[in-house]
Protein backbone atom coordinates (compact mmCIF):
# COMPACT_ATOMS: atom_id res chain seq x y z
CA UNK A 1 0.00 0.00 0.00
CA UNK A 2 1.44 3.39 -1.07
CA UNK A 3 2.09 6.01 1.53
CA UNK A 4 0.62 9.54 0.94
CA UNK A 5 4.12 11.05 0.58
CA UNK A 6 5.06 8.57 -2.14
CA UNK A 7 1.83 9.31 -4.04
CA UNK A 8 2.61 13.06 -3.96
CA UNK A 9 6.12 12.44 -5.32
CA UNK A 10 4.71 10.30 -8.15
CA UNK A 11 2.18 13.01 -9.08
CA UNK A 12 4.85 15.73 -9.06
CA UNK A 13 7.16 13.56 -11.15
CA UNK A 14 4.42 13.05 -13.75
CA UNK A 15 3.70 16.81 -13.78
CA UNK A 16 7.32 17.86 -14.28
CA UNK A 17 7.92 15.13 -16.85
CA UNK A 18 5.07 16.44 -18.98
CA UNK A 19 5.51 20.19 -18.49
CA UNK A 20 9.29 20.43 -17.96
CA UNK A 21 10.12 21.88 -21.43
CA UNK A 22 7.52 24.62 -21.00
CA UNK A 23 8.68 25.45 -17.49
CA UNK A 24 12.27 25.80 -18.74
CA UNK A 25 11.13 28.24 -21.43
CA UNK A 26 9.20 30.30 -18.87
CA UNK A 27 12.16 30.32 -16.48
CA UNK A 28 14.57 31.33 -19.24
CA UNK A 29 12.28 34.14 -20.41
CA UNK A 30 12.01 35.37 -16.85
CA UNK A 31 15.79 35.40 -16.50
CA UNK A 32 16.22 37.29 -19.77
CA UNK A 33 13.60 39.86 -18.78
CA UNK A 34 15.23 40.24 -15.40
CA UNK A 35 18.56 40.84 -17.13
CA UNK A 36 17.05 43.55 -19.37
CA UNK A 37 17.87 41.79 -22.66
CA UNK A 38 14.55 43.09 -23.96
CA UNK A 39 14.72 46.47 -22.26
CA UNK A 40 14.04 49.04 -24.99
CA UNK A 41 15.13 52.03 -22.93
CA UNK A 42 18.32 51.29 -20.97
CA UNK A 43 20.39 54.12 -19.50
CA UNK A 44 22.70 55.50 -22.16
CA UNK A 45 26.12 55.32 -20.57
CA UNK A 46 29.22 54.29 -22.51
CA UNK A 47 32.85 54.10 -21.38
CA UNK A 48 35.55 53.55 -24.00
CA UNK A 49 38.87 52.66 -22.35
CA UNK A 50 41.84 52.80 -24.71
CA UNK A 51 45.23 51.49 -23.64
CA UNK A 52 48.23 52.85 -25.48
CA UNK A 53 50.89 50.48 -26.86
CA UNK A 54 49.25 47.33 -25.49
CA UNK A 55 49.79 44.14 -27.48
CA UNK A 56 47.25 41.41 -26.87
CA UNK A 57 49.74 38.60 -26.35
CA UNK A 58 51.27 40.28 -23.25
CA UNK A 59 47.97 40.28 -21.36
CA UNK A 60 47.20 37.37 -19.06
CA UNK A 61 43.55 37.68 -20.11
CA UNK A 62 44.81 36.64 -23.58
CA UNK A 63 46.88 33.74 -22.26
CA UNK A 64 50.19 35.44 -21.41
CA UNK A 65 51.93 33.29 -18.75
CA UNK A 66 52.74 36.24 -16.45
CA UNK A 67 49.85 37.76 -14.43
CA UNK A 68 49.81 41.18 -16.07
CA UNK A 69 46.04 41.80 -16.20
CA UNK A 70 44.04 40.20 -13.37
CA UNK A 71 41.46 43.00 -13.49
CA UNK A 72 40.91 42.70 -17.23
CA UNK A 73 40.43 38.97 -16.65
CA UNK A 74 37.63 39.71 -14.18
CA UNK A 75 36.01 42.20 -16.53
CA UNK A 76 36.24 39.86 -19.52
CA UNK A 77 34.55 37.03 -17.61
CA UNK A 78 31.37 39.10 -17.57
CA UNK A 79 31.56 40.09 -21.22
CA UNK A 80 32.88 39.16 -24.65
CA UNK A 81 36.56 38.96 -25.60
CA UNK A 82 37.62 39.16 -29.24
CA UNK A 83 40.74 37.10 -29.72
CA UNK A 84 41.81 38.65 -33.03
CA UNK A 85 41.08 42.36 -33.04
CA UNK A 86 43.16 44.49 -35.39
CA UNK A 87 44.03 48.16 -35.65
CA UNK A 88 43.94 50.14 -38.90
CA UNK A 89 47.42 51.61 -38.41
CA UNK A 90 50.07 51.18 -35.67
CA UNK A 91 50.14 54.87 -34.70
CA UNK A 92 48.38 56.43 -31.70
CA UNK A 93 46.66 59.40 -33.34
CA UNK A 94 45.21 57.88 -36.52
CA UNK A 95 44.36 54.62 -34.76
CA UNK A 96 42.22 56.47 -32.22
CA UNK A 97 40.59 58.50 -34.99
CA UNK A 98 39.65 55.19 -36.66
CA UNK A 99 38.07 53.94 -33.42
CA UNK A 100 36.04 57.12 -33.00
CA UNK A 101 35.00 57.53 -36.66
CA UNK A 102 34.82 53.95 -37.96
CA UNK A 103 36.97 54.96 -40.94
CA UNK A 104 40.39 54.05 -42.32
CA UNK A 105 43.19 56.67 -42.05
CA UNK A 106 43.47 56.96 -45.83
CA UNK A 107 39.82 58.11 -45.85
CA UNK A 108 40.16 60.92 -43.29
CA UNK A 109 43.59 62.16 -44.33
CA UNK A 110 45.64 61.70 -41.14
CA UNK A 111 48.02 58.76 -41.39
CA UNK A 112 50.57 59.38 -38.63
CA UNK A 113 50.97 61.29 -35.36
CA UNK A 114 52.14 64.46 -37.08
CA UNK A 115 48.88 64.83 -39.01
CA UNK A 116 45.33 65.80 -38.09
CA UNK A 117 42.04 65.46 -39.94
CA UNK A 118 41.74 68.32 -42.47
CA UNK A 119 39.03 70.88 -41.62
CA UNK A 120 37.27 70.11 -44.91
CA UNK A 121 36.67 66.45 -44.01
CA UNK A 122 34.73 66.63 -40.71
CA UNK A 123 33.96 62.91 -40.23
CA UNK A 124 31.17 61.85 -37.92
CA UNK A 125 32.42 60.31 -34.69
CA UNK A 126 31.33 58.91 -31.34
CA UNK A 127 31.72 62.24 -29.57
CA UNK A 128 29.52 64.11 -32.05
CA UNK A 129 26.99 61.29 -31.99
CA UNK A 130 26.86 61.49 -28.19
CA UNK A 131 26.28 65.24 -28.28
CA UNK A 132 23.52 64.87 -30.88
CA UNK A 133 21.78 62.36 -28.59
CA UNK A 134 22.04 64.46 -25.42
CA UNK A 135 24.84 62.48 -23.80
CA UNK A 136 27.58 64.29 -21.96
CA UNK A 137 30.70 63.68 -24.06
CA UNK A 138 33.95 63.75 -22.09
CA UNK A 139 37.55 62.71 -22.73
CA UNK A 140 40.16 61.96 -20.06
CA UNK A 141 43.45 61.57 -21.90
CA UNK A 142 46.93 60.65 -20.71
CA UNK A 143 49.05 62.13 -23.51
CA UNK A 144 49.18 65.56 -25.09
CA UNK A 145 49.03 64.72 -28.79
CA UNK A 146 45.77 62.77 -28.43
CA UNK A 147 43.75 65.89 -27.61
CA UNK A 148 40.83 66.13 -30.08
CA UNK A 149 41.98 69.59 -31.16
CA UNK A 150 45.26 68.02 -32.34
CA UNK A 151 43.47 65.08 -33.97
CA UNK A 152 41.25 67.48 -35.90
CA UNK A 153 37.95 66.09 -34.62
CA UNK A 154 35.15 67.64 -32.57
CA UNK A 155 32.41 66.28 -30.39
CA UNK A 156 33.62 66.63 -26.80
CA UNK A 157 32.01 68.85 -24.18
CA UNK A 158 35.02 68.47 -21.90
CA UNK A 159 38.60 67.33 -22.42
CA UNK A 160 41.17 66.70 -19.71
CA UNK A 161 44.68 66.28 -21.15
CA UNK A 162 48.21 67.03 -19.87
CA UNK A 163 48.67 70.21 -21.89
CA UNK A 164 45.68 71.76 -20.12
CA UNK A 165 47.46 71.53 -16.75
CA UNK A 166 49.98 74.20 -15.67
CA UNK A 167 51.85 71.58 -13.65
CA UNK A 168 52.81 69.77 -16.86
CA UNK A 169 54.41 72.73 -18.59
CA UNK A 170 57.38 74.98 -18.00
CA UNK A 171 57.48 77.92 -20.34
CA UNK A 172 57.54 76.62 -23.89
CA UNK A 173 58.93 73.19 -23.13
CA UNK A 174 56.76 70.17 -22.37
CA UNK A 175 58.39 68.56 -19.34
CA UNK A 176 55.87 65.76 -18.93
CA UNK A 177 53.78 65.01 -22.03
CA UNK A 178 51.85 62.22 -20.31
CA UNK A 179 49.87 61.35 -17.20
CA UNK A 180 50.17 58.22 -15.11
CA UNK A 181 47.19 55.90 -14.76
CA UNK A 182 46.70 56.98 -11.14
CA UNK A 183 46.17 60.62 -12.18
CA UNK A 184 43.82 59.84 -15.05
CA UNK A 185 41.74 57.39 -13.00
CA UNK A 186 41.43 59.84 -10.10
CA UNK A 187 40.06 62.51 -12.42
CA UNK A 188 37.49 60.13 -13.92
CA UNK A 189 36.39 58.83 -10.51
CA UNK A 190 36.03 62.36 -9.13
CA UNK A 191 33.66 63.26 -11.96
CA UNK A 192 31.67 60.04 -11.71
CA UNK A 193 31.05 60.41 -8.00
CA UNK A 194 29.15 63.64 -8.62
CA UNK A 195 27.64 62.93 -12.04
CA UNK A 196 27.07 59.17 -12.28
CA UNK A 197 23.31 59.56 -12.85
CA UNK A 198 23.90 61.39 -16.14
CA UNK A 199 23.82 59.77 -19.56
CA UNK A 200 27.31 60.03 -21.00
CA UNK A 201 30.05 58.90 -23.33
CA UNK A 202 33.42 58.78 -21.54
CA UNK A 203 36.65 58.22 -23.41
CA UNK A 204 39.36 57.20 -20.91
CA UNK A 205 42.87 56.82 -22.29
CA UNK A 206 45.89 55.26 -20.52
CA UNK A 207 49.44 55.81 -21.76
CA UNK A 208 51.60 53.83 -19.31
CA UNK A 209 52.81 50.90 -21.50
CA UNK A 210 54.22 53.40 -23.99
CA UNK A 211 57.97 53.92 -23.82
CA UNK A 212 59.57 54.94 -21.61
CA UNK A 213 58.84 51.81 -19.55
CA UNK A 214 59.03 53.22 -16.03
CA UNK A 215 56.39 51.62 -13.81
CA UNK A 216 56.55 52.12 -10.03
CA UNK A 217 59.15 49.89 -8.37
CA UNK A 218 56.67 47.49 -6.65
CA UNK A 219 55.23 46.59 -10.04
CA UNK A 220 58.64 46.17 -11.67
CA UNK A 221 59.75 43.79 -8.91
CA UNK A 222 56.91 41.42 -9.79
CA UNK A 223 58.15 40.94 -13.35
CA UNK A 224 61.85 41.73 -13.43
CA UNK A 225 64.05 39.20 -15.18
CA UNK A 226 67.46 39.51 -16.77
CA UNK A 227 70.23 41.94 -15.82
CA UNK A 228 69.81 45.70 -15.95
CA UNK A 229 71.40 46.82 -19.27
CA UNK A 230 72.88 50.17 -20.13
CA UNK A 231 69.55 51.03 -21.78
CA UNK A 232 67.71 50.23 -18.57
CA UNK A 233 65.96 53.59 -18.44
CA UNK A 234 63.83 52.33 -21.34
CA UNK A 235 64.55 55.33 -23.51
CA UNK A 236 63.18 54.74 -26.98
CA UNK A 237 65.96 56.08 -29.19
CA UNK A 238 68.65 54.13 -27.33
CA UNK A 239 67.23 50.72 -28.15
CA UNK A 240 65.41 51.30 -31.41
CA UNK A 241 68.45 51.98 -33.58
CA UNK A 242 70.29 48.79 -32.75
CA UNK A 243 69.82 45.19 -31.75
CA UNK A 244 69.72 44.49 -28.02
CA UNK A 245 71.45 41.89 -25.91
CA UNK A 246 69.35 39.05 -24.45
CA UNK A 247 69.61 40.69 -21.02
CA UNK A 248 68.36 43.98 -22.44
CA UNK A 249 65.42 42.29 -24.10
CA UNK A 250 64.45 40.46 -20.91
CA UNK A 251 64.86 43.52 -18.72
CA UNK A 252 62.98 45.96 -20.94
CA UNK A 253 60.22 43.42 -21.62
CA UNK A 254 59.78 42.99 -17.87
CA UNK A 255 59.48 46.76 -17.53
CA UNK A 256 56.86 46.76 -20.29
CA UNK A 257 54.91 44.01 -18.50
CA UNK A 258 55.12 46.00 -15.26
CA UNK A 259 53.62 49.05 -16.98
CA UNK A 260 50.71 46.93 -18.23
CA UNK A 261 50.19 45.55 -14.73
CA UNK A 262 50.26 49.05 -13.23
CA UNK A 263 47.69 50.25 -15.77
CA UNK A 264 45.52 47.19 -15.11
CA UNK A 265 45.63 47.98 -11.38
CA UNK A 266 44.11 51.41 -11.98
CA UNK A 267 41.57 50.10 -14.49
CA UNK A 268 40.52 47.76 -11.68
CA UNK A 269 40.07 50.74 -9.33
CA UNK A 270 37.93 52.51 -11.95
CA UNK A 271 35.86 49.38 -12.51
CA UNK A 272 35.41 48.92 -8.77
CA UNK A 273 34.04 52.47 -8.51
CA UNK A 274 31.58 51.72 -11.32
CA UNK A 275 30.39 48.62 -9.46
CA UNK A 276 29.95 50.67 -6.31
CA UNK A 277 27.95 53.38 -8.10
CA UNK A 278 25.82 51.27 -10.45
CA UNK A 279 25.47 47.76 -9.04
CA UNK A 280 23.67 45.71 -11.69
CA UNK A 281 23.03 48.71 -13.96
CA UNK A 282 26.58 49.05 -15.24
CA UNK A 283 27.48 51.17 -18.29
CA UNK A 284 28.45 49.66 -21.62
CA UNK A 285 32.22 49.18 -21.30
CA UNK A 286 34.60 48.77 -24.24
CA UNK A 287 38.31 48.16 -23.62
CA UNK A 288 40.88 48.11 -26.42
CA UNK A 289 44.27 49.47 -27.51
CA UNK A 290 45.58 51.65 -30.33
CA UNK A 291 48.51 49.38 -31.30
CA UNK A 292 51.05 46.96 -29.85
CA UNK A 293 54.82 47.07 -29.46
CA UNK A 294 57.86 45.33 -30.90
CA UNK A 295 59.86 43.77 -28.06
CA UNK A 296 63.05 42.52 -29.65
CA UNK A 297 61.45 40.21 -32.23
CA UNK A 298 63.04 41.97 -35.19
CA UNK A 299 66.65 42.09 -34.13
CA UNK A 300 67.88 39.59 -36.70
CA UNK A 301 65.72 40.75 -39.59
CA UNK A 302 65.95 44.52 -39.17
CA UNK A 303 68.39 45.24 -36.32
CA UNK A 304 65.46 46.83 -34.54
CA UNK A 305 64.92 46.62 -30.79
CA UNK A 306 61.82 48.19 -29.26
CA UNK A 307 59.07 50.48 -30.57
CA UNK A 308 56.07 50.64 -32.86
CA UNK A 309 54.61 52.29 -35.92
CA UNK A 310 56.90 50.68 -38.49
CA UNK A 311 55.79 47.08 -38.94
CA UNK A 312 52.57 45.16 -39.58
CA UNK A 313 53.36 41.98 -37.68
CA UNK A 314 50.80 40.85 -35.13
CA UNK A 315 52.69 42.10 -32.08
CA UNK A 316 52.20 45.65 -33.40
CA UNK A 317 48.71 45.40 -34.92
CA UNK A 318 46.78 42.76 -32.93
CA UNK A 319 45.23 44.33 -29.83
CA UNK A 320 42.75 43.41 -27.10
CA UNK A 321 39.04 44.11 -27.49
CA UNK A 322 36.69 43.40 -24.58
CA UNK A 323 33.03 44.48 -24.56
CA UNK A 324 30.86 44.14 -21.47
CA UNK A 325 27.35 45.34 -20.74
CA UNK A 326 25.84 43.57 -17.76
CA UNK A 327 22.25 42.49 -18.35
CA UNK A 328 22.41 43.20 -22.08
CA UNK A 329 25.28 41.10 -23.45
CA UNK A 330 25.59 37.43 -22.38
CA UNK A 331 28.84 36.90 -20.45
CA UNK A 332 32.01 34.85 -20.67
CA UNK A 333 32.42 34.34 -24.40
CA UNK A 334 35.35 34.49 -26.80
CA UNK A 335 35.28 35.13 -30.55
CA UNK A 336 38.25 33.94 -32.62
CA UNK A 337 37.10 35.46 -35.92
CA UNK A 338 38.93 38.71 -36.76
CA UNK A 339 37.34 42.10 -36.21
CA UNK A 340 38.71 45.63 -36.50
CA UNK A 341 38.62 48.79 -34.39
CA UNK A 342 36.51 50.48 -37.07
CA UNK A 343 33.67 48.34 -35.69
CA UNK A 344 33.49 50.22 -32.37
CA UNK A 345 31.55 53.29 -33.52
CA UNK A 346 28.71 51.45 -35.34
CA UNK A 347 28.52 48.86 -32.54
CA UNK A 348 27.91 51.49 -29.86
CA UNK A 349 25.27 53.22 -31.98
CA UNK A 350 23.52 49.92 -32.68
CA UNK A 351 23.61 48.69 -29.07
CA UNK A 352 22.07 51.85 -27.69
CA UNK A 353 19.34 51.56 -30.30
CA UNK A 354 18.49 55.20 -30.91
CA UNK A 355 19.07 55.43 -34.66
CA UNK A 356 17.05 53.83 -37.46
CA UNK A 357 20.20 53.78 -39.59
CA UNK A 358 23.78 53.09 -38.61
CA UNK A 359 26.55 55.50 -39.59
CA UNK A 360 28.00 55.00 -43.05
CA UNK A 361 31.47 53.83 -42.07
CA UNK A 362 34.03 51.18 -42.99
CA UNK A 363 33.35 49.09 -39.87
CA UNK A 364 30.30 47.00 -39.02
CA UNK A 365 28.09 46.67 -35.96
CA UNK A 366 28.94 43.66 -33.79
CA UNK A 367 25.59 43.80 -31.97
CA UNK A 368 24.05 40.63 -33.35
CA UNK A 369 27.17 38.67 -32.41
CA UNK A 370 27.33 40.20 -28.95
CA UNK A 371 23.65 39.81 -28.09
CA UNK A 372 22.59 36.75 -30.08
CA UNK A 373 25.82 34.77 -29.87
CA UNK A 374 25.89 34.33 -33.66
CA UNK A 375 29.12 33.39 -35.47
CA UNK A 376 30.86 36.32 -37.14
CA UNK A 377 30.45 36.13 -40.90
CA UNK A 378 30.86 38.47 -43.85
CA UNK A 379 33.13 40.91 -42.03
CA UNK A 380 34.68 43.45 -44.42
CA UNK A 381 38.36 42.89 -45.26
CA UNK A 382 40.71 43.37 -42.30
CA UNK A 383 43.26 45.73 -43.84
CA UNK A 384 46.07 47.50 -41.97
CA UNK A 385 48.45 50.08 -43.40
CA UNK A 386 51.74 51.66 -42.41
CA UNK A 387 52.64 54.80 -44.25
CA UNK A 388 55.97 56.37 -45.17
CA UNK A 389 57.90 57.28 -42.06
CA UNK A 390 59.78 60.55 -41.76
CA UNK A 391 61.97 59.32 -38.92
CA UNK A 392 65.68 59.95 -39.54
CA UNK A 393 66.77 56.31 -39.20
CA UNK A 394 68.53 54.57 -42.04
CA UNK A 395 66.44 51.47 -42.41
CA UNK A 396 65.01 49.97 -45.57
CA UNK A 397 61.78 49.12 -43.81
CA UNK A 398 60.94 52.75 -43.06
CA UNK A 399 60.33 53.68 -46.69
CA UNK A 400 57.14 53.28 -48.67
CA UNK A 401 53.62 52.20 -47.79
CA UNK A 402 52.97 48.72 -46.44
CA UNK A 403 49.54 47.09 -46.51
CA UNK A 404 48.46 43.92 -44.70
CA UNK A 405 45.36 41.80 -45.30
CA UNK A 406 44.30 39.34 -42.60
CA UNK A 407 42.25 36.37 -43.79
CA UNK A 408 42.67 33.49 -41.33
CA UNK A 409 44.69 31.42 -41.41
CA UNK A 410 46.83 33.72 -43.57
CA UNK A 411 48.25 37.24 -43.40
CA UNK A 412 49.48 38.89 -46.57
CA UNK A 413 51.76 41.98 -46.51
CA UNK A 414 52.80 43.97 -49.56
CA UNK A 415 54.71 47.08 -50.54
CA UNK A 416 54.57 47.20 -54.35
CA UNK A 417 56.80 50.27 -54.64
CA UNK A 418 59.54 48.38 -52.75
CA UNK A 419 58.66 45.08 -54.44
CA UNK A 420 58.28 43.44 -51.05
CA UNK A 421 55.69 40.69 -50.53
CA UNK A 422 55.08 38.43 -47.53
CA UNK A 423 52.64 35.63 -46.71
CA UNK A 424 52.39 33.91 -43.33
CA UNK A 425 50.32 31.00 -42.08
CA UNK A 426 49.58 32.37 -38.61
CA UNK A 427 48.55 29.18 -36.76
CA UNK A 428 51.93 27.56 -37.56
CA UNK A 429 54.02 30.72 -37.63
CA UNK A 430 53.03 33.18 -34.91
CA UNK A 431 56.45 34.87 -35.20
CA UNK A 432 55.81 35.54 -38.91
CA UNK A 433 59.23 34.40 -40.08
CA UNK A 434 58.36 31.75 -42.73
CA UNK A 435 57.49 33.73 -45.82
CA UNK A 436 55.31 31.55 -48.11
CA UNK A 437 55.07 33.95 -51.03
CA UNK A 438 57.12 31.79 -53.39
CA UNK A 439 55.53 28.48 -52.42
CA UNK A 440 51.86 29.54 -52.26
CA UNK A 441 51.00 31.67 -55.31
CA UNK A 442 47.52 30.14 -55.15
CA UNK A 443 46.99 32.07 -51.89
CA UNK A 444 48.99 35.19 -52.75
CA UNK A 445 47.33 36.08 -56.04
CA UNK A 446 43.70 36.23 -54.82
CA UNK A 447 44.71 38.04 -51.63
CA UNK A 448 46.69 40.57 -53.64
CA UNK A 449 43.65 41.05 -55.86
CA UNK A 450 41.45 41.77 -52.85
CA UNK A 451 43.94 44.36 -51.61
CA UNK A 452 43.73 46.13 -54.98
CA UNK A 453 39.92 46.10 -54.74
CA UNK A 454 40.21 47.62 -51.27
CA UNK A 455 42.45 50.41 -52.63
CA UNK A 456 39.73 51.29 -55.14
CA UNK A 457 36.97 51.25 -52.53
CA UNK A 458 38.89 53.50 -50.15
CA UNK A 459 40.83 56.01 -52.26
CA UNK A 460 43.59 57.95 -50.56
CA UNK A 461 42.43 61.40 -49.47
CA UNK A 462 44.83 64.03 -50.73
CA UNK A 463 44.51 67.14 -48.58
CA UNK A 464 46.65 70.26 -48.18
CA UNK A 465 49.32 69.91 -45.51
CA UNK A 466 48.60 71.70 -42.24
CA UNK A 467 50.99 73.33 -39.78
CA UNK A 468 51.65 71.29 -36.64
CA UNK A 469 50.64 72.98 -33.39
CA UNK A 470 53.64 73.98 -31.26
CA UNK A 471 52.41 72.13 -28.17
CA UNK A 472 51.80 68.97 -30.14
CA UNK A 473 55.23 69.25 -31.73
CA UNK A 474 56.89 69.70 -28.32
CA UNK A 475 55.07 66.64 -26.97
CA UNK A 476 56.08 64.46 -29.92
CA UNK A 477 59.69 65.54 -29.50
CA UNK A 478 59.61 64.78 -25.78
CA UNK A 479 58.28 61.30 -26.53
CA UNK A 480 60.98 60.60 -29.11
CA UNK A 481 58.75 60.51 -32.19
CA UNK A 482 60.74 63.23 -33.92
CA UNK A 483 64.26 64.56 -33.51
Amino acid sequence: MNKPGLIKKQILAMFFSRWRPYLLVVATMGWLLGCNYFNDDPPRRVILITMDTTRADHLSVYGYPFPTTPNLERIAQGGVRFDRSYVTVPWTGPSHISMLTGQFPRSFGAVDNMESVPPSVKPDNLGLWAQEHDLSSRAYLSCVHLHPKYLGIGGFDFVSAPDDDPDYRSGRKVIQPERKASDTTTRVVDWLENNYKEDYFLWVHYFDPHYQYLAPIPFIKKFIRGKAPRAADGRYRVVQERACSPDEVDFLTAQYDAEINYMDHWIGILYGKLEELYGKDMPLIIITADHGETLGELQQRHQYGFGHGLFLYDWEVRVPLIIRWDGHIPPNRVYSSPVQLTDIFPTVVDLLGDDPELPDVAGISLKKYLVNNEPIDNHPPIVIQRFTSERPFENRYLKGIYTALVEPPYKYIESPNLKTYELYHLPDDAAEVKNLVESRPDIVQPMSGRVKEWYKKYPFLVAPSQPVDKRKLDALKALGYIQ
